[in-house]
């Protein structure tokens, strides 16, 4: 079961004791059943009753992080942090010039957005550039 503020989706491999948790529920307090989740804090379900999966995709939600930020023309890469590129604090900037070129960056705010992402996808690169949020360089 996941709740968040009003919003609860139930999920089970048995449809019986999803039935028996809203009946429960329901008789504690005033629900409406919205029938199968399509869509929920930004994260589409997708069923394939053919292969018996369910898989979750955030694609809308990036598609919309990118067209804010005028990020567009980026380059799709599979592995956008190489194991071979290290970051380190001597990438950081040193002199008021590099500090006020980064501060011009929405750089903060595209981690943040991507952050919510990471739970699903790309935990280990972001875990790794957020060490240097507090002085970012442009290597960063």
């Amino acid at each position: 079961m996941l709740l968040y503020v009003h919003d609860i989706l139930i999920a089970s491999n048995n449809k019986h004791e999803v039935e028996k948790v809203k009946v429960e529920m329901n008789n504690k307090f005033d629900i409406e059943d919205l029938g199968d989740a399509r869509k929920i804090l930004g994260i589409e379900i997708i069923r394939r009753c053919d292969l018996k999966c369910v898989y979750v995709s955030q694609e809308t939600y990036l598609k919309k992080i990118i067209n804010r930020f005028g990020i567009t023309n980026l380059k799709p890469v599979s592995t956008p942090l190489v194991s071979h590129y290290k970051l380190s604090d001597e990438q950081s900037p040193k002199i008021v010039e590099e500090q006020n070129f980064i501060d011009g960056i929405p750089y903060v705010n595209i981690v943040d957005f991507v952050l919510y992402v990471a739970i699903l996808q790309l935990t280990y690169v972001l875990s790794v550039v957020n060490r240097f949020m507090s002085n970012i360089g442009k290597a960063h």
